[in-house]
Parts: C-alpha cells; sequence; structure tokens
C-alpha cells in the first residue's frame, strides 16, 4: 500500500508513552457543564495530561506501560479514539500538522533503519525530564552501525 503501517506505529507508540508534551492546559472561555454534571467556568483552566491517559490501563490494556507498536497495526488504532490518545490533541483543537507529522516521522524512520543499525549503549537508561516539552536528561546514548 505504501503506507509502511509498521513505521506509523513505531512512531504513533513512541509518541503514546513519550508525548512530546506530556501535559495541556487550555482556559474556558465561558461556562461548560460536561456530560457528568461537572462544570467550568470562564477564566478556569482545564489540563489534560497525555502522558497520564497514554497509560491508563482501562484504555490500553494491562499492559499500558510496555511498548507495542502491535496494537496500531492490523485495523486495532480504530479501537482509539483522538481522545484516549490525546497526543496530537482532539477536537476541534487537534493538531493540523498531525498527518504531516506522521509521514516524516515514517520517512525518518524508513530512512535510517535502511542505512544504519542502533544499539543503545550498554548500561544507558533513559531518564525524562519534565519540562513542557519531554527531554532526555542525559541525551541518547546510542551507537550507530552503517549497515
Amino acid at each position: 500500500s505504501g503506507r509502511s503501517p509498521v513505521a506509523e506505529a513505531v512512531f504513533m507508540e513512541t509518541l503514546r508513552l513519550n508525548p512530546a508534551a506530556p501535559y495541556n492546559e487550555r482556559y474556558c472561555a465561558k461556562e461548560v457543564t460536561f456530560p457528568s454534571g461537572a462544570k467550568v467556568y470562564p477564566g478556569d483552566t482545564v489540563q489534560w495530561l497525555p502522558y497520564a491517559t497514554n497509560r491508563r490501563t482501562d484504555t490500553w490494556g494491562a499492559d499500558a506501560e510496555v511498548w507495542d507498536p502491535s496494537r496500531w497495526l492490523d485495523g486495532k488504532a480504530k479501537n482509539y479514539d483522538e481522545f484516549m490518545y490525546p497526543t496530537f490533541n482532539a477536537g476541534p483543537r487537534s493538531c493540523p500538522g498531525k498527518p504531516l507529522a506522521i509521514l516524516e516521522a515514517r520517512i525518518a524512520l524508513l530512512t535510517l533503519f535502511a542505512h544504519f543499525r542502533f544499539t543503545k549503549k550498554e548500561g544507558f537508561e533513559p531518564r525524562l525530564m519534565n519540562s513542557f516539552v519531554f527531554q532526555n536528561k542525559n541525551g541518547m546514548q546510542v551507537y550507530v552501525h552503517e549497515l
């Protein structure tokens, strides 16, 4: 199909566990009543955490903390709507660049893995720094081997 579903699955699953923006917030402009009955008033701040939402066991299963790109293959991704996977936001505030980001990631992954093999430096464990945008505290220590 030319869509490279495995590369896309790798990208989506990586962002599920490590969203670029681990939290988001919006300010309420008018009163809103949620289906639960909860209300948000003008001036209130509403925050949500893709980092936590993307690890919910009631959505992703008992293995929610496990990196598993197969979640996105063979039509399984249809089980998840954009509100269950808010990495690119959802609804009217959904990221207009999402299709381009996925395309660029597929191209980058396919190009890199066609020419190189990557191995993690022995003993290195990534440590995320919490900030507006996730970063690895000590970079990404890998060896790059030309194929």
